[in-house]
């Protein structure tokens, strides 16, 4: 039986990422944030196990009776490691395409040319159902300003990826 998930699939990542991208107010991005970003995008009811900023509690109640439409998961660290590969070969994928910074990306940081994305991808990028939209706006707003690393960081309040021997 064959089974298909967009989170095993990198042209859907790439997808995924180019949109986050777009959409992100910061210049630039350390590509372990994207790709936790890009987690919480492929399984939005995820969102409520996040450890939100105190300021932030009350958003959790919103993403907390949000039902996951995708499936549930019982080890997401686990699910996370498995879309690395995809996540990375989609991020070489967008550099050769010329929509990411090479040179920034061997940095592992990601940063968005000036390239134009194609009309008709652009289109689905903004007709995004309600609850991916919300965790959109979750990921590149309040928790955008979020570091990744340390006590605290995005890396801790996720728990999908090991953060006690970070420096920050």
């Amino acid at each position: 039986m064959i089974v298909y998930h967009p989170a095993f699939d990198f042209y859907h990542g790439a997808y995924r990422m180019l949109l986050l991208l777009e959409r992100m107010k910061q210049n630039s991005i350390e590509v372990e944030a994207l790709r936790i970003w890009d987690f919480y995008f492929v399984f939005p009811g995820e969102v409520k196990n996040i450890s939100f900023p105190a300021d932030l509690a009350k958003l959790r109640r919103v993403f907390k009776s949000e039902p996951n439409p995708y499936e549930d998961i019982v080890n997401a660290p686990r699910i996370f490691d498995r879309m690395r590969t995809f996540q990375l070969a989609a991020l070489r994928y967008l550099s050769a395409h010329g929509f990411i910074d090479t040179s920034e990306l061997q940095a592992n940081k990601v940063k968005r040319t000036s390239k134009p994305v194609p009309e008709s991808i652009s289109q689905r990028m903004t007709d995004l159902p309600i609850g991916q939209d919300n965790v959109v706006k979750l990921l590149i707003g309040p928790l955008g300003d979020v570091q990744l690393m340390g006590k605290r960081g995005l890396k801790d309040r996720s728990g999908l990826l090991e953060h006690r021997y970070d420096l920050a």
